[in-house]
């Protein structure tokens, strides 16, 4: 006897947004998604300095590097810096 295989999917990859995380604010104690910005890293900086004296072109290109950028976490009710990512 031979037994008939079905072709199985594999489980569906996880989310590769990033989601807000539920956070407890020190100052207010408000629970909740935080606020999240993304802000050019002291690397990203450093990069564009270098790039505008060297290149002067490309000087922008940190900008628009995800990598290069860092989340700064935000109280959603009073504005609280909670942290960076």
């Amino acid at each position: 006897m031979s037994r008939v295989r079905r072709h199985q999917h594999p489980p569906a990859p996880p989310h590769t947004h990033k989601v807000p995380k539920m956070a407890v604010c020190p100052v207010c104690e408000h629970e909740g998604a935080p606020f999240v910005t993304k802000q050019l890293s002291s690397t990203g900086w450093i990069l564009f300095v270098v790039l505008l004296v060297t290149t002067c072109i490309f000087c922008f290109i940190p900008f628009l590097v995800d990598g290069l950028k860092e989340e700064v976490r935000k109280c959603s009710n009073c504005g609280t810096k909670l942290g960076v990512v």
